[in-house]
């Protein structure tokens, strides 16, 4: 009857506005279309027509194209990132990048958005172990074979990953991202002392960081990569070599993992012998042109 078709309009109406406002993010079409008994084809439609975005219909977003083409500082710390943390995959005709973290990195999340020139939805979500997770994914089909080529990021990349074909010059930016995904600096001695480690599923990647780190200041002999419990190779370093290849990583004119950058800040602040310190967080992501907020 009449008022049934205009209550389920109403409901339909407030759904759909909800879900672009955020409110029912999580709601997809089908969800929808159970509710109100409607096909997800014809929510589908009623939102288009209604001119909403809905956050699971991933042709109406848009990102730059040409990101990856010509290797620099920016590009090269986020596919050093997503190397360690991120994921390339294929479903159907669209082929997937998505980078998946703990709800407190949503900032980087953010700030990823924004230097790929994309109007993508963050996804918030609780894993079955109960962590709050933060996910967000770009159908970017161009970005595939630069990906590939040149950074050597392939779908189930995990065991096969190598080397980016990057200039020499750019290979610490691409380390800064790899170790903001992959790697760990803890602080021990009453907070005097740092430490530096890294771990990944195939050796390359970490040999060269290996190597790199002996370019710093030796203070228990050379670094060398081992295997851990689970298989994988593992690099470690501690004391002022791992001080000053920190302030070299994130020294550097290109992004990084808020929380990381800020250890090592702070670590600096409270133990000047290792100064001069690096540029704080904010002012690092204002000389980007970025306001992180984390």
């Amino acid at each position: 009857n009449r008022s049934e078709i205009l209550r389920e309009n109403i409901i339909g109406l407030a759904l759909i506005d909800a879900g672009a406002r955020g409110a029912f993010a999580c709601l997809s079409h089908e969800k929808v279309g159970q509710i109100l008994k409607r096909t997800r084809m014809g929510i589908r439609v009623k939102a288009h027509q209604m001119g909403f975005k809905s956050q699971f219909d991933r042709a109406i977003y848009s990102y730059d194209k040409t990101f990856w083409n010509e290797p620099n500082p920016i590009n090269c710390a986020l596919a050093g990132f997503i190397a360690a943390d991120g994921c390339v995959s294929v479903t159907g005709t669209s082929k997937i990048l998505s980078v998946s973290l703990s709800r407190i990195d949503d900032g980087y999340l953010k700030m990823l958005a924004h230097f790929w020139g994309a109007n993508h939805p963050i996804r918030y979500s609780v894993a079955p172990h109960g962590s709050k997770m933060a996910d967000l994914r770009i159908a970017g089909n161009d970005w595939i074979e630069p990906l590939a080529d040149i950074y050597n990021i392939i779908p189930a990349k995990t065991h096969k990953l190598k080397l980016p074909n990057i200039p020499p010059h750019l290979m610490d930016h691409y380390f800064k991202g790899f170790t903001d995904g992959d790697g760990y600096w803890g602080v021990v001695s009453k907070k005097r002392y740092l430490n530096y480690a890294v771990v990944g599923a195939v050796p390359d990647i970490i040999e060269a960081i290996c190597a790199r780190l002996n370019d710093f200041a030796q203070t228990h002999g050379p670094v060398k990569v081992g295997r851990d419990l689970n298989g994988l190779y593992r690099v470690s370093k501690g004391g002022l070599g791992a001080v000053e290849f920190a302030k070299t990583l994130y020294g550097l004119p290109s992004p990084s993992l808020w929380r990381k950058h800020k250890l090592i800040y702070d670590f600096i602040e409270k133990n000047p012998r290792y100064g001069p310190n690096i540029p704080s967080p904010q002012d690092h992501y204002a000389s980007l042109g970025y306001e992180y907020t984390p």
